[in-house]
Order: C-alpha cells, then sequence, then structure tokens
C-alpha cells in the first residue's frame, strides 16, 4: 500500500513537472492528468465508506499517455487509482490501453483493454471535468461496479457509416474477487468468492447523431459468463453464471441545456451449488435463480454562466424487475424490503474557478439502500442498522491537465 501511493507521487510530481516541456517536444505525444479529492456525508447509513461520520476517503487519480505513430495508428494507456472506503485502496491498476488502427472511416479495430460502451457514460465516466454530477446516476452507472463493469481485455472493431457509430467487442471481462460487484455478492449471499474464472464476452452498440442537431440516440448491450469457487458456511459451492447487460440511451443538447435518460437491464443467472459432504451431490440453493435488474433515470443540467451549472436527475433501481415490492428478497434473504431498491434524486451545483480546477456540491435524497452495502452497517451488538430513507451530501475538488 505504502509502496503504491509512493508511485502515485512520485509518477504525478514528475509530470506535473515535465508535461508542459513533453507537449513542446513531441506534439504527437500528449499526456494528460486528473486529482480528485472529495468528502461524503449521510445522516444515516453509511455509503460505501464511513460516511455517518464523515469521510475524505473518496479521491481519484489518473494519468494518461497517449501517441498518434501515424495518420491511422495510434496508441494510449491510462494508469489510475480510486480510494473510495473498501474499493480501490489506491492501488495503481492500468485502467486501459490499447492500439488502435484505422483503415477507413467505417472500419477500424482496437487491440488490448479496451473501454466497454454501456450506455452513453461509461466510457467517459472517469473524465469528471466533462459532465455536471459527481455520481453519475446509480441505477445505470453504479460506482461499486466500476472496476467489473469498465473494460474488456480483446479486440474491438468499430466505424461510422451512414450516421451511426458503432462499436463490437470480444474478450474477457475484469474480474476481481475483492471489487465492488463482488463485495455486493458476498453482501447478498453471506458467502465468500474464492476464485472467478471469466468466459467470452461479446459487446455490441450502435449510437446514431445525425438524426436532429443536438440529438443523440443509442443502444448497447453486453453478454459474458463466468465461473466462481465461493465458501458458504464453511461449505465449498460453486457457480455457473451468465449475464446480459443492455441499455437504450437518449440525449438532447440545446444552447446551455442538455437533458438525458438511460433504461439499463441487467438479466443475471446464478445458480449456486453447495457441497453439503464430499459424497453427497451437490445441493441446488433455491434463491440461485434468474433475476432481471432494472434502472432507469432523466436528468437535466443548465449551464447559467461561464462559470457555474447546475444539474438534477431522480434514478430509480430494482434488484428484481419481477419483483419490484422485495417481497422474494425478504422470503428467501430476510432482507427488509428496502433493500431491494435504490431511488435516488440529486441536485449539483459544479464552479470552472479556471481551466483546470473544478468545484463541485451535491445533494441527494435516497429511498432504499440496494447499491450500499448492508455489511458497512452493522451496530455494535452485530444487527443491521440500515434506515430506508436517508441523504448524501458529496463534495469534490478536482485538477485536471
Amino acid at each position: 500500500m505504502k509502496k503504491n501511493r509512493m508511485i502515485i507521487n512520485v509518477v504525478f510530481s514528475i509530470l506535473f513537472i515535465y508535461s508542459a516541456e513533453v507537449d513542446a517536444y513531441s506534439s504527437d505525444t500528449v499526456i494528460n492528468g486528473f486529482i480528485t479529492q472529495g468528502y461524503m456525508k449521510t445522516d444515516e447509513n453509511n455509503f460505501l465508506t464511513d460516511t455517518e461520520e464523515g469521510s475524505f476517503e473518496f479521491n481519484e487519480m489518473g494519468i494518461k499517455f497517449s501517441s498518434a505513430i501515424s495518420n491511422n495508428l495510434s496508441i494510449g494507456i491510462q494508469f489510475f487509482a480510486r480510494d473510495i472506503g473498501d474499493l480501490g485502496n489506491d492501488d495503481i491498476t492500468v485502467d486501459w490501453a490499447f492500439a488502435d488502427y484505422l483503415f477507413y472511416n467505417w472500419a477500424g479495430i482496437r487491440i488490448g483493454k479496451i473501454k466497454i460502451p454501456h450506455g452513453f457514460y461509461n466510457e467517459s465516466r472517469d473524465n469528471g471535468i466533462a459532465r455536471t454530477f459527481i455520481f453519475l446516476p446509480q441505477s445505470v452507472y453504479s460506482d461499486p461496479w466500476r472496476d467489473s463493469l469498465l473494460t474488456i481485455k480483446g479486440a474491438g472493431f468499430y466505424g461510422y457509416l451512414y450516421g451511426l457509430s458503432y462499436q463490437l467487442q470480444i474478450g474477457i471481462m475484469d474480474a476481481q474477487t475483492d471489487g465492488g460487484l463482488a463485495k455486493k455478492f458476498n453482501d447478498i449471499t453471506k458467502s465468500s468468492i474464492e476464485s472467478i474464472q471469466p468466459e467470452t464476452a461479446i459487446i455490441f452498440s450502435l449510437q446514431s447523431t445525425d438524426l436532429i442537431d443536438g440529438l443523440k440516440i443509442g443502444g448497447s448491450v453486453s453478454k459474458w459468463d463466468w465461473k466462481m469457487d465461493l465458501t458458504i458456511q464453511d461449505m465449498p459451492a460453486k457457480s455457473d453464471d451468465e449475464a446480459l447487460l443492455w441499455a437504450i440511451s437518449i440525449e438532447y443538447a440545446k444552447n446551455a441545456f442538455l437533458f438525458s435518460a438511460e433504461y439499463s437491464i441487467f438479466d443475471v443467472e446464478t445458480p449456486i451449488d453447495l457441497y453439503v459432504s464430499p459424497t453427497a451431490a451437490p445441493y441446488r440453493l433455491p434463491y440461485a435463480t434468474n433475476n432481471v435488474m432494472e434502472g432507469y433515470y432523466g436528468s437535466i443540467s443548465y449551464r447559467m454562466t461561464d462559470w457555474f451549472e447546475i444539474g438534477v436527475y431522480h434514478s430509480i433501481f430494482y434488484s428484481n424487475k419481477k419483483d419490484r415490492s422485495g417481497k422474494d428478497n425478504v422470503k428467501y434473504y430476510n432482507w427488509k424490503d428496502y433493500y431491494s431498491w435504490s431511488k435516488d434524486t440529486c441536485l449539483t451545483f459544479r464552479f470552472d474557478l479556471n481551466q483546470n480546477w473544478i468545484f463541485k456540491l451535491e445533494g441527494h435524497y435516497n429511498d432504499g439502500f440496494y447499491n450500499g452495502y448492508i455489511t458497512d452497517n452493522i451496530d455494535k451488538d452485530g444487527n443491521e442498522d440500515v434506515e430506508q430513507y436517508w441523504y448524501l451530501f458529496a463534495a469534490k475538488l478536482m485538477y485536471a491537465f
């Protein structure tokens, strides 16, 4: 941990000192980066970290190197570190890295670790400078699940033809036993993931921007499989899983207004076989069935001056589209019903202090707690301490170069 943080400090110091000189000497090499430091406070419930007490454990850092080797060939890589509670812990990762060759406007190829075009904003979610909000709507862009749903390692084909841009990707998804998606699975099933073996994933997206000036519509779909080795109540278990994630999106920009809305379905099949004894046949857990998660939101932002912008959104997520009331989760997991959904109304103020510095203030009124972790909200007596209605306040200072 200390070694990683030392490396981050050294690398960022060098880049801040020399980034201008590098640009001056090599017009084909570009270095960009960002550092953010945030603060979160909730009146009830810990969200990702100890927010009831207030927490500065909310930061991100990234460095991007890109170079145009020729008119058709470019390469790039981004190193990234973040810390939000148990997630990230400032460990340096290769966020993405690829080589890109464009044959024609309608045909290009990328190989490496490539960002997944889920919705309109997954590929740009690290660029807080480009958007109004601190948190993207969690119904479609869950921050805890970021590490598992951001990139694919493999090959991608892309192009632009007849007013449509497309991407087709094939490879394997990133799978982490200590990531946010794994932590949520453990949180729900009271299990411990020992290993994850990702299998082939296929991703496709299609967008149109030429219908009406300022209007963009699109859709994306991702299909992947994986296997897991688990421990449940000190007994081994296995799960052979598959998922289908899709989204439809619309965005309209007019003068200082920006409106967007997206609808997403995350269809997950997680059959869990519990090995009660070495000689007995495995026992299929009754709650390990098909689960169709549903999320959608609408947002609007308005730039009032060149330095001030305001934005609002309403975001809704259900852990099971077929059981929005949460009755099945109460039955199988002994949950409170409001653990099954997250409904979030957000208000954001953005201040552009100058070209490089951005400051944001954001408030959230929440109904439900699916996007949080129950295990982060256990009282001193070992009981769950989660309220249905709660407020979240967030502030974030960003520097980008």
